[in-house]
């Protein structure tokens, strides 16, 4: 079907459930279109995103009979409710005047050639028309705020961020005449994991960042530690989403078997493993299975040489050695002092 539409999924850059769709269309913006969601991904983990790559433009239908759309099955590719940002090999208004017959085309951004740069870098020429990394990654943590994955701090800390890398780019060119080999030589390397340890301050943004926790290994009795922590997070407004195989119910909530069994229209920020160390590993495979999950929380104890290695090879977020509950109370305390 992908090669009939002339489009696809790059399901290895993708998540499910995406709240953001992004399209290359063509080789050069196609590359700074994945080297943005590289970036953003790496900084916001959580953020879901969808990754398009258009192969093919039809030409507009010309038949009597029957419209063909010049874009087949295109909410199929980009969900009707979602925004979707358009890096584009040549004129803006070319891909503007396509999407106008696909549903909610306000939803569309489009990123292309707007004529400027002339005898410059070939990075710079991409950064004078806004079809870079960095003018992408700016619009991506935009919408990430607007959509409440992350806070108005936040999103500005990141602007900022990128906008610098902007700023160090052209002293670069100007000083050498030539682009970084870190841009030349750019190339998708996954999403590396991000191991966080008891003392990294990122620990608590995860956190604060989290509406929905899933517990696996919950317990329906009130004396485990596993059930006053789930207890503790429902009380300060958190879903909880409890897993156990051996019960049905636990502080007002259906248990489900594995975490396979949560239904995708419920969307979980963090996974939290109360099981052996020698078990972690089977669950965190449960995570990548489900998809659009980024944060695996272990407490003291859990982690394991082999979770670590895990983590690394599947671009996991994972946070260890110590009490998820532990973290939000101690950062509730420092708000009060």
């Amino acid at each position: 079907m992908a090669l009939e539409d002339g489009l696809s999924v790059w399901e290895f850059a993708s998540d499910k459930n995406p709240q953001l769709v992004v399209v290359g269309v063509g080789d050069y913006v196609t590359k700074e279109a994945m080297a943005a969601v590289e970036k953003v991904k790496r900084d916001i983990p959580e953020f879901r995103i969808r990754f398009v790559n258009v192969q093919r433009l039809q030409a507009a239908c010309s038949c009597e009979d029957k419209f063909h759309p010049q874009i087949p099955n295109a909410e199929k590719y980009f969900p009707v409710d979602k925004p979707v940002i358009v890096n584009f090999h040549g004129y803006p208004e070319t891909i503007k005047t396509i999407l106008f017959d696909v549903k909610n085309p306000q939803r569309f951004s489009v990123h292309g050639y707007i004529e400027e740069g002339g005898t410059t870098t070939p990075f710079d020429m991409q950064v004078r028309n806004h079809t870079d990394r960095y003018h992408l990654a700016i619009e991506m943590i935009d919408q990430a705020c607007r959509q409440s994955v992350i806070d108005e701090v936040r999103r500005d800390e990141l602007i900022s961020k990128y906008q610098q890398a902007l700023n160090d780019h052209h002293a670069y060119i100007i000083k050498e005449g030539s682009d970084p080999e870190e841009i030349e030589n750019w190339q998708w390397s996954s999403l590396p994991a991000v191991i966080l340890e008891a003392t990294d301050p990122q620990r608590l943004e995860a956190l604060k960042q989290a509406r929905t926790i899933a517990f696996i290994g919950l317990s329906d009795n009130p004396e485990r530690h596993s059930y006053q922590v789930a207890s503790y997070f429902q009380n300060i407004g958190y879903k909880i989403v409890p897993i156990n195989p051996n019960i049905s119910e636990t502080l007002g909530e259906k248990v489900y078997k594995s975490l396979i069994d949560v239904p995708e229209s419920i969307h979980i920020d963090i996974v939290d493993i109360f099981r052996k160390p020698s078990e972690v590993v089977g669950h965190m495979k449960e995570v990548v299975e489900h998809g659009g999950i980024k944060t695996i929380w272990l407490a003291e104890g859990a982690n394991s040489q082999q979770a670590e290695e895990f983590a690394e090879d599947y671009g996991l977020y994972m946070i260890t050695n110590q009490c998820i509950m532990d973290v939000s109370k101690a950062a509730e305390a420092k708000g009060k002092a």
